[in-house]
């Protein structure tokens, strides 16, 4: 079954239905529309290729034949500024027993970034967004390069590059409540479906957010999810504070367009910042929300 909030999105057994193409340049929040940041975007066509070629799946191009050590593809990007950025893929590695890939990414003069490519599950349409992982970038002209190391080949839509600090550290409202939302997760391994309206994560993937609380608490978790399976079929899905995990029962809610809000249990949050990350355990569900609320 799929899992909601990667973070492991999500907020996911990858779903068949594939997300937005996400906008070029300015970022914008899903519920406000609010301007955080600018990205690089580096689609598949716009690719200077070196032994790969462009195919279609759902009548998108994805980069693929990437069979041979070093084949893959570049991009002339303008790094807006410097720092920390993010690194979102869209890309489809079909499930097999013995799968094994690795790349390589580079730009200009930074540290390359090796990427271990988790397999996407299902077929070659069966791919989506992931946010692999993170790589300190300095501002100006840069080519960026993705190279085969690994085994197996992939076929990759996309590669995007997002400002980290687009990612706000969540803090309490005036209520002291905590609400944690799909468009500010940092999707590690899942798949987003509909950026910012949920998320879906598989068994194997997570999503987490960066709190500050200024006190230590007890909170209560109020999940807004739907899962296909029915409310008799039970599930768990790990809520884990800066790696402490607690796994919680989710009930099934009769169908992924069913979304209900359960309250498994609580969580302790220690003061300052922590991070909190969710993932499935022996299934997946859709989230639109979480909600911490402190214990009376």
């Amino acid at each position: 079954m799929k899992l909601l909030l990667t973070l492991f999105v999500p907020l996911l057994i990858c779903g068949t239905v594939q997300a937005k193409f996400p906008a070029e340049g300015l970022i914008k929040t899903a519920s406000s529309g609010i301007i955080k940041g600018k990205a690089v975007l580096m689609k598949a066509e716009d690719a200077d290729l070196v032994d790969s070629k462009l195919a279609k799946i759902n009548s998108n191009k994805f980069i693929a034949s990437m069979a041979k050590k070093d084949s893959g593809g570049s991009w002339e990007v303008n790094i807006p500024n410097d720092g920390e950025y993010i690194i979102e893929t869209w890309y489809t590695f079909p499930w097999t027993a013995s799968a094994s890939a690795q790349y390589e990414l580079k730009c200009g003069s930074s540290a390359p970034f090796l990427w271990k490519v988790p397999t996407s599950g299902g077929g070659a349409a069966d791919g989506g967004i992931y946010h692999i992982g993170r790589m300190n970038l300095t501002k100006g002209k840069q080519t960026f390069t993705l190279k085969k190391k690994g085994r197996d080949g992939i076929y990759l839509r996309y590669i995007r590059l997002i400002p980290a600090a687009i990612f706000p550290v969540v803090q309490p409202g005036a209520s002291g409540k905590i609400t944690l939302l799909p468009e500010n997760c940092l999707v590690t391994r899942a798949l987003a479906k509909d950026v910012g309206k949920f998320i879906i994560l598989s068994h194997f993937n997570s999503v987490s957010w960066d709190i500050y609380t200024k006190e230590e608490g007890t909170y209560t978790v109020t999940t807004d999810y739907a899962i296909a399976s029915a409310a008799s079929t039970l599930f768990k899905i790990g809520y884990s504070v800066n790696d402490q995990l607690t796994e919680f029962t989710f009930p099934g809610t009769g169908g992924w367009s069913r979304f209900v809000k359960y309250s498994p249990g609580t969580l302790t949050l220690p003061p300052g910042k922590c991070t909190l990350t969710i993932k499935g355990i022996t299934s997946g569900a859709e989230t639109k929300s979480v909600v911490l609320t402190p214990a009376p």
